[in-house]
């Protein structure tokens, strides 16, 4: 991330300058809205308000998921599919944001090396089909390079099964 200095620079003196003019919160947001002229990402209360509007969105869902599930025993009126989505629906409602967050990052994490998986498992094909074409075009350790590709994939499945026991 770069920054630029001679903006942050500016504004700093101008915060500094006026510093009694300001209470803690006004502070802090002018402070945010310097780093965020100064590195073009988001600032902080941007990020706040994204945050609480999220929160706010999860409570709605909540609250009607919460809705649907109160009058009846799903046992005696659902289809088994059915009462399987139910309890998905009361897993995810027990979970806590620190959780939903760690099981989202490790199916993202899961997601990101099968998907190396499958370019070096490409990158292999490639080659030995080249390789039987033409015996000169240069062959490549595709034993070692298979068997990386194979503790790849074991370890997105150790990564979904990380994220599972977070549900």
């Amino acid at each position: 991330m770069s920054i630029d200095h001679n903006y942050a620079r500016g504004k700093l003196k101008l915060l500094l300058r006026d510093l009694s003019n300001y209470n803690a919160g006004e502070f802090w947001r002018e402070m945010s809205r310097i780093a965020s002229g100064a590195t073009a990402s988001i600032h902080a209360e941007g990020l706040k308000a994204e945050r609480d509007a999220l929160a706010a969105h999860v409570e709605q869902l909540q609250e009607a998921g919460d809705k649907l599930r109160e009058p009846w025993d799903l046992s005696k009126i659902l289809g088994a599919e059915t009462r399987r989505r139910v309890e998905g629906w009361d897993k995810a409602r027990a979970e806590s944001p620190a959780s939903s967050l760690a099981r989202r990052d490790a199916l993202k994490e899961a997601k990101t090396v099968e998907s190396w998986a499958d370019c070096l498992e490409s990158i292999i094909r490639h080659v030995e089909a080249e390789h039987s074409k033409d015996p000169n075009y240069p062959a490549i350790g595709a034993e070692g390079m298979g068997e990386f590709a194979a503790d790849m994939r074991t370890e997105a499945e150790n990564l979904r099964k990380k994220a599972e026991g977070h549900q």
